[in-house]
């Protein structure tokens, strides 16, 4: 007989057996360790990036309205489809007929006809715009009809009052009408074959309307145009002149295209030689009275087809001239040129990715970015480099005294204290499309594919 043997169990093992037990239990018999796991699918690659978005209490509108501000045709926004004057809101609604709102309300003041161009402008209490027809019309500040022209204008670019003539452009085509009655004074047209393109933003001085073109040739450059703006005649032409910066007595200050075809004026240091050079032209007789020339140095590296920094058109504002020099920015005195003068004050251009709105405002260069759309700015004070951060590309931007104003590709539209780059509040759009922003009082209109809102100013941006 065999005799049985007490086996004694340390209580430190009945705990573990207790515990295994209790384990198996709940959650079921435990995988051999040579089991694979059923795992979900994992990417191949996971990388995150850190994103900004813009801060800012988001307003309701006052009052929306829709118009008609689209142009089909090339899918984007018509820039003179609305126009924000005295209080008013003047558009074509999205029956074509022309209505005046109170910029404050949104209450409609006034209706008038109906197949209404996207092509308005405002002069002393008068609303200018044009039918589908081409028929130029002018409208009271009561929005009754005051004239409407017997020739009809095909393609009109602009539509531009100046004192007694409002003149009317349409690529190689000028009009001047009577602005008292609509009544037609002279057209002229421009049929040569080197004509390629006609631009509005006429200048007028000493009874001479001054036109610029792009003229095409062996090379292509811009020319301006003289005629005389009582008959039309014309007077003189000067090719590789651009739009006039400045008319001063009766002188009309052109920069001159140059064209170098990359045979560069070398330093003894690699450097290469530039200038620019404008022509100060009597408006009358085309006859140029003098020449200035800007000169400058600059880096060159061979090897590179687009060299670094920022170039391009003059800005001259007040007496100061500021000249883009590649990684410089230079300012002269324009009412004092001095030949190989050098400049009154120069500033470091370390920026990349932006070209020059051609613009100053509260004693800030501005920039916009190619890429992002969004605006840079350096202060003149001391060279700083700023910017107003945006969280999407930028459609529009437009300044108003201390208001920036923003509409993104998200549809969301954002304004900022110009001077502290700030956010102040935002506003959701009805589109991803947006058109020039208006103001008028303390009411900015907000202009998206085909609605208008109106958003009243906090305090802080009156």
């Amino acid at each position: 007989m065999k005799q049985k043997t007490n086996m004694v169990m340390p209580r430190w093992s009945k705990i573990l057996i207790g515990a295994g037990a209790t384990a198996l239990l709940l959650f079921g018999a435990l995988p051999e360790t040579n089991t694979n796991q059923v795992l979900a699918d994992q990417p191949a690659v996971s990388v995150n990036w850190g994103t900004y978005e813009v801060n800012a209490p988001y307003l309701k509108p006052q009052w929306s309205f829709a118009v008609s501000n689209w142009n089909s045709s090339y899918s984007g926004m018509e820039s003179k489809a609305a126009l924000a004057e005295d209080g008013r809101v003047i558009a074509i609604d999205s029956k074509g007929q022309l209505i005046a709102l109170d910029a404050a309300t949104g209450k409609s003041l006034w209706v008038n006809g109906n197949s209404w161009r996207p092509m308005l402008t405002y002069n002393q209490g008068t609303v200018y715009g044009a039918l589908n027809d081409g028929r130029v019309c002018a409208i009271s500040g009561a929005g009754n009809l005051k004239w409407r022209t017997a020739v009809k204008v095909e393609g009109i670019q602009s539509i531009e009052p100046n004192g007694d003539t409002i003149y009317v452009t349409a690529n190689m085509k000028l009009y001047a009408f009577n602005a008292a009655t609509g009544a037609l004074r002279w057209q002229t047209e421009e049929k040569g074959l080197e004509y390629s393109a006609g631009f509005g933003g006429l200048q007028l001085v000493d009874g001479v309307i001054i036109r610029t073109y792009i003229v095409q040739g062996a090379l292509s450059s811009s020319q301006i145009n003289a005629y005389d703006a009582k008959t039309g005649k014309q007077l003189w032409t000067r090719f590789k002149s651009q739009d006039p910066i400045a008319i001063r007595g009766g002188l009309l200050y052109s920069v001159q295209d140059s064209y170098n075809m990359g045979n560069y004026e070398t330093t003894d240091d690699g450097q290469i030689r530039e200038s620019l050079v404008m022509h100060a032209i009597n408006a009358r007789t085309g006859e140029v009275k003098g020449t200035r020339t800007y000169s400058w140095t600059s880096k060159f590296d061979p090897t590179q087809s687009v060299q670094v920094g920022i170039n391009g058109a003059p800005i001259l504002d007040g007496d100061k001239l500021y000249i883009f020099q590649g990684e410089k920015l230079a300012q002269y005195d324009f009412s004092q040129y001095k030949p190989n003068a050098a400049p009154v004050k120069t500033w470091g251009q370390y920026l990349k990715d932006v070209y020059p709105l051609y613009a100053v405002h509260g004693d800030r260069m501005l920039y916009r970015n190619y890429n992002t759309g969004a605006l840079t700015a350096m202060k003149l004070a001391n060279g700083q480099v700023i910017g107003w951060q945006v969280d999407n590309p930028v459609v529009q931007t437009d300044i108003y005294d201390n208001g920036l104003y923003v509409g993104q590709s998200d549809g969301v539209f954002h304004a900022y204290d110009y001077a502290t780059t700030k956010p102040i509040f935002s506003v959701k759009a009805s589109s991803r499309y947006f058109g020039p922003t208006l103001k008028t009082n303390d009411m900015i209109i907000v202009q998206s594919k085909g609605m208008l809102q109106a958003v009243k100013l906090p305090a802080a941006m009156k």
